[in-house]
């Protein structure tokens, strides 16, 4: 029993050491950064595309993103949150 708790202990120290020399080399070295790359795209679409996009809006987003008086897509009041956290709009 002391062999398999002392075998346990090895592994917890051999572990933090593990995690305490990783986070010392990232915080030397830094976290990477790279400049990001232009992407070149030109989108394209058709009037089916188009009809199709509006059809799943309405379908998918107007149920929570809908204003009842305007309707139009611009967002309403979430009244499902808890009054502690403060007023929500979707």
């Amino acid at each position: 029993m002391k062999k398999i708790l002392k075998l346990l202990l090895f592994v917890a120290i051999g572990l933090v050491v593990l995690v305490v020399g990783f986070l010392g080399y990232i915080a030397i070295s830094g976290i990477p950064s790279y400049e990001p790359q232009e992407v070149a795209f030109t989108p394209t679409h058709t009037p089916g595309q188009v009809a199709k996009g509006a059809k799943l809006a309405n379908m998918v987003c107007a149920p929570c993103h809908r204003n009842i008086s305007s309707v139009v897509l611009t967002g309403r009041l979430v009244e499902d949150i808890d009054p502690v956290f403060g007023e929500m709009y979707s």
